[in-house]
């Protein structure tokens, strides 16, 4: 490593590129990169994704501040896109590689070995390992905890299905190992929690960029707007796919974008560029008519702008700006309603507010809890799932409960109620622990992901988990922070 700092010192391109990647256009530069990536095929997204490879192998070479590696950790996955029709996954079954052309897949996971190898090769190295695992970090207990019963998952059941451990295995790696790890490569980063906010921010406009290209597409071609087999206009939402999601996916990134906004309204001198971010998130899950993801987008926007104006710096004019979209919010609806009486009606049918509001939730919510009564300890297992065998799908979430707490008891029993409760209590101590507004907003991103996990599976997915373990990462850091601005000045 010494050859290597003495090469980022003397070579002025090298050090130039170093420092580069520790201001905000690296994550803006990186973000580009993704968007014209994942609306691409495998022509064009394997050549960029191969780029960003490097840039995260650049920086395992020569970067003196591991919070880099932040910007790669939240948005490469986003970069994936599409070599099929937008019809692929629900024409499969529920194929989760229907998008993608299978020598481009052995490609991708090229790049992964190659990127996480060389990342942890580099945390080794540079301390950043032994620094995860020597310090009693805040949620070491619930992590394990969590890690116990994602392993053992449905495992006194008499028919256990060992695709449960493989798939539990999955969840606990990823959680465990980016939460420690992120906390132990940011011990000595100078202001990680506003670039690893600015990574959020812009993960949140990729997804929002390319969704609004896909629907821009669709409109052109007449299949934005459709009518169903009753006669119905609805929003085409099986249209509305990526290489890396479909739209309750896609939604669910935006809505993540508005803690992190927040805090850098709240904190850093763009307040206007960071606060208005939020209404165009809130705006986007309108776009791809995802519900659950309105309803919580609305009240994250509305819980954390009312903490920023509680006080800080920037206090005053997040008043000022929050009165300007409550305002103009309430003038549009107003208006629209009196121009066009017919209004309510019909975004009520485009929106599906007025038709079967749980989409088959309560059936799989009853199964669970049949499941736990089966099962009591460890569950039913994940691969169980609320659906039936011949409707099941051929990928394991979207036949879950489609319900955080009954996945918990459901899947996972005692042992995954006693864990997640125990996580749950452990969030309140860091939310109370040297308590201040910027840690309640870093926070609200792992309780987002809870909130939208009421209606969906995001808790489990690894792109969401990697946005959880670093919020947790970053809090965690910002207790940290305080306790010793709090030791200095006793």
């Amino acid at each position: 490593m010494g050859i290597l700092a003495k090469l980022r010192e003397r070579v002025g391109i090298i050090k130039f590129l170093v420092n580069a990647q520790k201001t905000i256009w690296y994550p803006i530069l990186f973000a580009i990169l993704c968007i014209i990536s994942g609306l691409n095929d495998y022509t064009v997204y394997l050549p960029i994704m191969w780029t960003l490879v490097g840039f995260v192998l650049f920086s395992v070479l020569f970067t003196d501040d591991n919070k880099v590696f932040l910007v790669p950790l939240c948005m490469i996955f986003f970069a994936l896109g599409s070599d099929a029709p937008a019809t692929a996954f629900g024409d499969s079954g529920g194929d989760m590689l229907s998008f993608m052309n299978p020598d481009a897949l052995d490609q991708i996971i090229a790049m992964g070995v190659i990127a996480v190898g060389a990342l942890i090769l580099r945390l080794i190295l540079d301390g950043s390992l032994a620094a995860a695992i020597k310090c009693h970090r805040l949620f070491t207990a619930s992590i394990i905890a969590m890690d116990a019963a994602f392993l053992l998952n449905g495992i006194l059941r008499p028919d256990y299905n060992t695709d449960d451990l493989a798939f539990g295995a999955l969840v606990a790696a990823v959680l465990t190992a980016v939460y420690f790890l992120v906390c132990g490569m940011l011990e000595n980063s100078s202001q990680p929690i506003f670039y690893g906010c600015v990574a959020m921010l812009c993960t949140a406009y990729i997804a929002l960029t390319q969704v609004l290209a896909v629907i821009y597409k669709l409109h052109l071609a007449g299949g934005y707007l459709v009518y169903d087999k009753y006669g119905v206009l609805r929003l085409n939402r099986s249209g509305i796919t990526l290489g890396w999601g479909i739209s309750t996916v896609i939604a669910a990134v935006f809505v993540l974008g508005i803690p992190a906004a927040l805090y850098l309204a709240r904190n850093h001198k763009a307040s206007l560029i960071s606060f208005f971010s939020c209404p165009l998130f809130v705006l986007g899950t309108v776009l791809v008519n995802a519900r659950a993801s309105m309803l919580v987008s609305v009240a994250i926007f509305a819980v954390c702008a009312i903490l920023c104006m509680i006080n800080g710096k920037n206090k005053v004019l997040i008043r000022i700006y929050f009165a300007v979209c409550v305002c103009a919010a309430a003038g549009i609806v107003v208006y629209l309603i009196n121009k066009y009486p017919e209004l309510i009606k019909t975004l009520r049918e485009l929106l599906r507010i007025s038709v079967n509001m749980d989409s088959g939730r309560n059936e799989l919510w009853e199964d669970g809890w049949a499941d736990f009564m089966r099962y009591p300890f460890t569950g039913a297992g994940f691969s169980d799932g609320g659906l039936a065998e011949d409707i099941a799908c051929k990928n394991i979430y979207s036949n879950m409960y489609h319900n955080i707490f009954v996945e918990w008891y459901g899947a996972m029993g005692i042992v995954g109620c006693i864990a997640f409760a125990l996580h749950l209590v452990e969030l309140v101590i860091c939310s109370l622990k040297q308590f201040s507004i910027n840690k309640l907003l870093l926070l609200a991103l792992p309780l987002t992901i809870i909130a939208l996990s009421i209606f969906d599976n995001f808790f489990f997915y690894p792109h969401f988990q990697i946005f959880y373990a670093i919020f947790l990462a970053l809090a965690e850091k910002y207790c940290n922070k305080t306790k010793i601005i709090l030791k200095g000045a006793a």
